[in-house]
């Protein structure tokens, strides 16, 4: 009968309880992981125990990270994930307005959200690695977090704050590293005092052309409970306290 078919509601999911692990049992412990940190979890389908480290690239992200995963009770990814990376929404979605009909845009604008939202809750309750970890993080730089409360309604979010000068500096040691120590295009000479004018010219049109630090403050000041800006230099000057008043 499909009338019925149709009136058919899913059962709301329960997650099962296990026993304790036995000393020594590999078996018995990955199955405890395995239904501990169930995707389908309410309080992480909802964000309540799902939290985020971002910020600008070469700001202390993983830094902040190693520390949350000091905690017992957390479990910070640092594999970088990017469900809800700034540059994720390209072009064509920016033209769906036009493109779509509004009703076609706003599906596939929620599918997309679903999925990012699954697919980085599953990620993460297949890479935790301590049974004691009660929320799960994740670590990575530029991340919208517009998008990700509106998939995530009860997350919590860390923003790593630096000094852009610095920022600059770590970014020019980093691209040195990834391009096997060479200076060619990074500097204009062999001295780590002069970087080049084009890599400075690039990084400030970039650092001026998102508006993401004006959202940061401003969801702050409305959400403090939830979104919490942490400065590089007071991390670094006072790492216990800082860290204290994180947690």
């Amino acid at each position: 009968d499909l009338d019925t078919v149709l009136k058919t509601q899913p059962r709301q999911f329960e997650k099962p309880h296990f026993e304790p692990a036995e000393e020594g049992s590999e078996a018995i412990v990955e199955q405890q992981f395995r239904v501990k940190f169930h995707p389908r979890d309410r309080a992480l389908q909802n964000g309540t125990n799902v939290f985020f480290v971002t910020g600008r690239s070469r700001s202390g992200t993983t830094w902040m990270a190693h520390l949350l995963n000091s905690h017992p009770s957390l479990f910070c990814d640092t594999n970088e994930n990017s469900a809800f990376h700034q540059d994720s929404r390209v072009k064509y979605f920016e033209d769906w307005p036009r493109l779509l009909h509004p009703q076609a845009a706003e599906f596939f604008d929620r599918r997309s959200l679903d999925l990012a939202r699954n697919g980085l809750i599953a990620s993460l309750c297949s890479r935790v690695d301590k049974l004691s970890a009660e929320k799960l993080g994740d670590k990575t730089p530029r991340q919208d977090v517009h998008r990700i409360l509106t998939a995530l309604p009860n997350a919590q979010i860390i923003v790593m704050l630096r000094d852009y000068r610095d920022v600059c500096v770590s970014l020019a040691f980093h691209a040195s590293r990834a391009n096997d120590g060479a200076w060619e295009g990074f500097f204009e000479g062999p001295e780590l005092g002069t970087l080049d004018n084009q890599f400075l010219t690039d990084n400030l049109q970039n650092y001026e052309s998102h508006r993401d630090l004006e959202t940061y403050a401003a969801l702050a000041k409305q959400t403090p409970k939830q979104l919490k800006i942490v400065r590089f230099e007071d991390l670094k000057a006072d790492t216990a306290k800082t860290y204290r008043s994180m947690l």
